[in-house]
């Protein structure tokens, strides 16, 4: 017999939190989050938080994954999006039942459940994930910031362990958001960004991601990249750091995450010595302070002031990215 744990993580705001409630692990969060984010007078659909995080019961006959869809103000017509799943580790053979299709949000309300049937894995088996997507809004609507989640299965009984969540900072399936924007520190070599297809692991594919063109070799002392503004003040706990899909090209440089305090930026970097997709998860206290890497300065998540990503003794061509984020862990 198989008795599983689906654990399910979504983008959300820094004001969510986690508790367990009745041995399942519920997001939680104030009811204006969704509203807070959306200037546009568009109605936005996105996904709203998990009505059961967790999924747990001595017989597994009918355990499900509970997702709730919203739209951030009623409308007189209905609307709707696609949902589907996939990527991941979890077999949609045996383990979840893989869904494609439309959901729709009757006129005059604002949210909608759908449960993902979940079969499970064997008791000794190691934990699988599959995502879950939202896509393809209808006319006059557009996605929301929460268009991505994390599902997780855990074999066994009991509460499932306290993970955390990932804060989608910026997608690029509908192109290159409003306020992300190139920057170089001569006009020659301003990279252009656009989007391309991106077979990052794990994605539900087709995926596209964040392509800089370089159109010429930079300078070894010039620096470029692109930058997006602050969508909060105060990261606060626990956030514990932010997560980059990056493809390597293999042709030398440096890649940098940078983040700031008012005047100060602090940076990871790596090396571009290897070429396929990887993830860079720093934590915060692996920041060094630009220019004094030695400096006891470290990054204060109080005075977040947006990110920028940069690269520096670089080629021309073409660097890919997706999935800017920042991650929660309890």
């Amino acid at each position: 017999m198989r008795l599983n744990r689906a654990v399910l993580r979504v983008a959300t705001a820094a004001s969510a939190a986690l508790a367990l409630v009745g041995g399942s692990l519920v997001l939680a969060a104030p009811a204006t989050a969704q509203s807070s984010r959306h200037g546009s007078s568009a109605p936005r659909i996105s996904f709203e938080f998990f009505d059961n995080g967790a999924v747990t019961g001595s017989d597994p006959t009918g355990t499900t994954a509970g997702i709730v869809i919203s739209v951030n103000k009623a409308s007189s017509v209905a609307r709707s999006v696609r949902l589907r799943t996939g990527g991941g580790t979890a077999d949609p053979a045996t383990e979840y039942t893989a869904i494609d299709q439309r959901v729709s949000i009757p006129a005059g309300k604002t949210s909608v459940g759908v449960r993902i049937p979940i079969q499970g894995i064997a008791d000794d088996a190691s934990p699988t994930h599959f995502f879950v997507g939202l896509s393809s809004p209808s006319s006059g609507a557009k996605l929301g910031m929460l268009r991505l989640a994390r599902v997780t299965i855990y074999p066994g009984y009991g509460p499932p362990p306290l993970g955390g969540y990932t804060w989608k900072l910026h997608d690029f399936e509908s192109g290159v958001p409003d306020d992300v924007a190139a920057f170089a520190s001569r006009p020659a070599v301003r990279p252009r960004l656009g989007t391309a297809r991106a077979d990052v692991p794990g994605s539900i594919r087709p995926n596209r991601g964040l392509v800089v063109r370089v159109d010429r070799t930079p300078r070894a002392s010039d620096s470029l990249g692109f930058r997006a503004p602050r969508v909060t003040s105060d990261l606060g706990w626990p956030a514990t750091g932010p997560s980059l899909w990056v493809k390597g090209t293999g042709k030398g440089g440096t890649i940098a995450i940078v983040l700031r305090n008012g005047s100060q930026a602090f940076e990871y970097a790596v090396t571009d010595s290897s070429t396929g997709w990887r993830l860079l998860e720093p934590t915060f206290d692996e920041f060094r302070l630009v220019g004094n890497p030695s400096s006891d300065a470290r990054y204060d998540t109080s005075d977040y002031s947006g990110y920028e990503v940069r690269l520096a003794g670089v080629k021309a061509g073409r660097y890919y990215f997706d999935d800017p984020s920042i991650i929660f862990v309890y």
